[in-house]
């Protein structure tokens, strides 16, 4: 029932099949009055009679309690998800019989409670459907009171809600191309730094040095302390940017493969420990470890009038200005000059790559001046593909 906070509290239960009754009942002792109509008289008496014996249902306190727990909290699309709420009568007579509701995501599940003696809960069990990549709202639960014909409506809510995370299918990638892999250990600067991977010259040792970095041998033969220099190296970044618009894509199922796609390439960047942004049209989604990326996949919609590449492009600049791989996740719809108008705005010189979730193509590679791009049919099919993007330079 929506609540209308200017009404009395005495109204507010009224549900709007009561209101309709009502109103049937007031027209009709008005016609009978007017036309001397007594079948609309009788009318009119039991609609006001069916309202009074509402009322006695709506009675009493909401004396039990609650609780809500869901378990798993994350799953992936098409596992069981479930959870229980339990109810219980912490008072110290019997409960009366109530009926207890459950908010998931846009349904509601019903429950009848029964009788419960002082101090007992009753337990009922209840499945969430997952066969679509979303994150569910489940809860509040709801105590209601209210009459078999539902024109009277008393309830209360209990705040607790809890995030249900249906998780993209994604596909491990196990290797990647050798051009990647370089591109993964981080690129070498100008800057020198006192220590790090990158192995650059020695010099004489000054004081505040690390001793650790002595180059013993080197020291004894100018009989000089002497310790090692190394060159400064940044770590990668890499900008994961998917389209949101309706348009870029033929149906649901080829959005769902390209959201697989980035996730798929997220977690495999993130294994090997890289920096990954994580951009759906013009939001900026988590993306600090395997789980928060999956989260924000979860979050992912696409939308009639939804932010396309170019959108997603102006995050990723203010996000990471100097990314070393930015990917373009789009669909079949997208056409390649969409792509390259997204990539002229980027402000990084990275290397980029488009990813685009064809369900009626096939595996094919394309390179047009710095963008590579890689059509996927299948979800399958992406690791090979992936090898034939980036296995080589």
């Amino acid at each position: 029932m929506t609540r209308r906070p200017h009404l009395p509290n005495w109204l507010r239960p009224v549900t709007a099949t009561g209101w309709l009754v009502a109103a049937l009942g007031a027209a009709g002792w008005l016609a009978a009055w007017w036309l001397g109509w007594k079948e609309l008289a009788v009318l009119a008496g039991a609609c006001v009679a069916a309202l009074a014996l509402a009322v006695p249902f709506t009675m009493g306190k909401f004396n039990l309690q609650t609780a809500l727990r869901l378990e798993p909290k994350r799953v992936i699309v098409g596992d069981r998800a479930g959870g229980d709420v339990v109810v219980s009568n912490g008072t110290s007579v019997r409960s009366m019989p109530m009926q207890v509701e459950l908010t998931v995501g846009n349904g509601v599940a019903q429950f009848r409670i029964p009788s419960l003696a002082p101090g007992a809960s009753h337990d009922e069990l209840f499945t969430v459907p997952t066969q679509r990549r979303a994150v569910l709202q489940v809860g509040p639960v709801s105590s209601v009171r209210g009459d078999p014909l539902g024109l009277l409506r008393r309830e209360r809510h209990w705040e607790k809600i809890e995030e249900l995370f249906v998780h993209p299918h994604t596909v491990r990638l196990d290797r990647l191309g050798s051009g990647f892999l370089r591109d993964l250990e981080g690129q070498a600067t100008n800057d020198l730094s006192p220590s790090d991977i990158a192995f650059h010259t020695l010099r004489e040792y000054v004081p505040g040095d690390d001793r650790r970095h002595i180059h013993w041998r080197s020291s004894a033969k100018l009989d000089k302390l002497m310790v090692r220099q190394f060159v400064d190296t940044r770590r990668s970044e890499l900008a994961i940017l998917i389209s949101e618009q309706r348009a870029d894509y033929l149906d649901d199922e080829e959005f769902e493969m390209a959201v697989s796609l980035a996730a798929s390439f997220g977690l495999r960047a993130l294994r090997d420990e890289q920096t990954v942004h994580l951009v759906g049209g013009e939001r900026r989604l988590p993306a600090v470890s395997g789980q928060s990326l999956l989260d924000g996949c979860s979050r992912l919609d696409m939308k009639d009038r939804g932010a396309g590449l170019s959108a997603a492009v102006g995050v990723a600049n203010r996000l990471a200005p100097t990314a070393t791989i930015v990917a373009f996740v789009t669909g079949s719809e997208a056409s390649q000059a969409d792509a390259r108008q997204a990539a002229s705005m980027l402000s990084t010189r990275g290397r980029l790559v488009m990813f685009r979730a064809d369900s009626r193509g096939t595996l094919r590679r394309r390179v047009i001046g710095n963008l590579t791009t890689l059509d996927v049919p299948q979800l399958s099919d992406f690791e090979r593909g992936l090898l034939m993007v980036l296995g080589d330079r």
